[in-house]
């Protein structure tokens, strides 16, 4: 439901424009804190999830997304401030996830859905991912949403849609 709710939001941006890579960490820097206090809250009312702040995403990262994907525009790298959590189920997810769909239920406030439990990647893997803002903050992060016996195949979920894209197919002639 908070996907079909999202699903004209495919292009979520920063609410700033950014000339470089520093500026847009500096701006992430500062919101992380917060950030990662309000995801953080909001997964601990799940009764068996775990919560992982992850790092910042590194300068170098975010310069091959610019320039590969978003052709130069810093505003739409919108997973520097990045957090997981992972359940035990599908249900415990499910109830989180309800509770982001509460108006004022939580800080946190969905932007984007990108929902991988229905469109699973490559190899078969799925997760959900969210763009986040949280109160007053315009940065917008990313919080993954995992289900633990699912993310325990995510190496070799990858591995797998790495060994596809490498794949080379016989010709007519060698068959």
């Amino acid at each position: 439901a908070l996907a079909r709710v999202h699903a004209g939001s495919s292009s979520v941006q920063q609410s700033t424009s950014f000339e470089n890579a520093d500026d847009l960490l500096a701006e992430a820097a500062e919101a992380k804190l917060i950030m990662l206090e309000s995801m953080r809250k909001a997964i601990a009312a799940s009764p068996g999830s775990h919560f992982d702040a992850g790092p910042l995403k590194r300068r170098e990262r975010i310069v091959e997304k610019v320039e590969k994907e978003y052709g130069g525009d810093y505003a739409r790298v919108v997973d520097i401030v990045r957090a997981s959590a992972v359940f035990q189920n599908a249900a415990d997810l499910a109830r989180l996830v309800g509770s982001l769909s509460d108006d004022g239920a939580t800080e946190v406030k969905v932007v984007r859905v990108k929902d991988r439990f229905s469109n699973p990647v490559s190899g078969g893997y799925r997760d959900m991912l969210l763009n986040v803002c949280v109160g007053n903050l315009q940065h917008v992060g990313e919080l993954q949403l995992h289900i633990g016996k699912i993310i325990a195949i995510k190496p070799k979920a990858h591995r797998l849609s790495v060994s596809y894209t490498h794949l080379t197919l016989p010709t007519n002639r060698e068959v």
